[in-house]
């Protein structure tokens, strides 16, 4: 168990930087100190995890619980892992998909998600996100 003492003197120590930068040793390093040059599995694991998270809510926030509840978990994962792959600044722009989604039309939704440069330039992907949104 790491004490919060522990946690909080390695925190003020190393510094924080949300940008990569090289230590001393020339090191590539973010965060408080961690070295990027090498990821184990679990850590990417452990940020895979963390940012799914993140995604799941920014798409929650966004839509709103009345849109959520009535999608199956099939169509949430499809919205969920297209917010983690594009981020919520370029989810946003998907004006039209979104006000479909408000709408309760989800083939309008997948239809709109397609028609994007999304669709064009990663239609594996695109599809596959696209035809789970129909339900």
């Amino acid at each position: 168990m790491i004490s919060d003492n522990l946690l909080e003197n390695v925190k003020y120590s190393e510094g924080f930087s949300e940008t990569p930068y090289e230590d001393d040793k020339g090191i590539l390093t973010i965060g408080y100190g961690t070295n990027i040059s090498v990821i184990s599995k679990k850590e990417a694991e452990l940020l895979l995890s963390n940012r799914i998270n993140n995604a799941v809510k920014d798409v929650d926030k966004l839509l709103g619980y009345d849109v959520i509840i009535d999608l199956s978990d099939k169509q949430k994962d499809s919205l969920y892992e297209l917010m983690y792959w594009i981020g919520l600044p370029r989810f946003s722009k998907f004006v039209k998909m979104i006000k479909a989604l408000r709408s309760h039309n989800w083939n309008k939704a997948s239809e709109e998600m397609m028609d994007s440069q999304l669709g064009v330039n990663y239609k594996t992907r695109a599809n596959r996100l696209s035809s789970a949104l129909k339900g």
